[in-house]
């Protein structure tokens, strides 16, 4: 069984001792608590994954939550020097700064900052950035720009189409690397769809790499076979994406969830996509 497949049992949920661990932000006592479960022969296998999966996150959490309270208010500060900390904290409190606790202090997100210049045109204006490659801000040149182009071209039009171009690359660490190894390596590919046409593969590094069928349910192009250089797997494709115009300020005009062509898009997938009581139906 593959690793990742523990992750379908996260839904089985942690011992209460390693959650009040984690959740006060000590994970490396959590991490420790899960280790000396696992090394019980009689562990259920449902707790187990999840305990496995958990235990992956844990150590790969903190990095991406360097900064401390007074770290974040700088990193704001650099640009908006009298951004003050009720502000900081009513963003906070309206979860728009992601933070979870390490060693019982908050810490806060790599990038929450620039994700508030992506997400809210008023804090980017004020703070004078202009992200690059960054369209989804409206408003901050004073002029329409591309997103509200797109905007409006989409309720004129009822959609709009745009080719995109996109490069992937995958490379095994040099140091898990040994000359002559077996290699298999997947890179994803668009598969054709209501959004999705005329998929071209540009280029690929090495050649004779294998396309998946168009119908198949996850797209790769895949490379196999022994090695003696650690090679970079890379591909360029494109393809044509369509975006359909959908006024949600008219509900009611489509049909309900959970209906029709969308039934196998809306259904439970648990772990990751669980409806609880409040949200079903009835």
């Amino acid at each position: 069984m593959s690793v990742n497949d523990a992750f379908r049992s996260l839904n089985v949920g942690l011992p209460e001792d390693i959650l009040r661990r984690k959740l006060f932000g000590d994970l490396k006592g959590a991490v420790r608590l899960i280790d000396r479960r696992l090394a019980r022969p009689d562990l259920p296998q449902g707790l187990r994954d999840c305990m496995t999966a958990q235990r992956e996150m844990m150590l790969r959490t903190p990095p991406d939550y360097p900064f401390t309270r007074d770290q974040a208010l700088a990193r704001v500060r650099k640009h908006i020097p009298d951004f003050s900390e009720e502000e900081f904290d009513q963003r906070v409190d309206d979860g728009k700064i992601g933070w979870i606790y390490l060693g019982g202090e908050p810490h806060y997100f790599a990038r929450f900052f620039e994700t508030m210049c992506k997400a809210d045109y008023q804090f980017a204006r004020r703070a004078g950035v202009q992200l690059h490659g960054v369209e989804s801000v409206a408003g901050v040149s004073g002029k329409e720009d591309r997103l509200e182009r797109c905007t409006r071209l989409m309720m004129e039009r009822g959609s709009l189409s745009n080719r995109i171009r996109i490069q992937a690359e995958l490379r095994l660490k040099d140091e898990l690397f040994t000359p002559g190894m077996f290699l298999r390596a997947h890179l994803p590919i668009p598969a054709a769809c209501g959004q999705q046409s005329d998929i071209v593969i540009e280029e690929m590094t090495p050649a004779g790499g294998l396309l998946s069928p168009a119908d198949a349910p996850q797209r790769t192009l895949c490379w196999e076979g022994t090695w003696e250089e650690n090679p970079t797997f890379s591909v360029i494709y494109s393809y044509v994406h369509t975006a359909k115009f959908h006024d949600l300020s008219r509900p009611g005009t489509q049909a309900p969830a959970g209906e029709g062509e969308l039934a196998p898009f809306l259904a439970e997938e648990p772990p990751h996509i669980a409806i609880s009581g409040r949200w079903r139906p009835s």
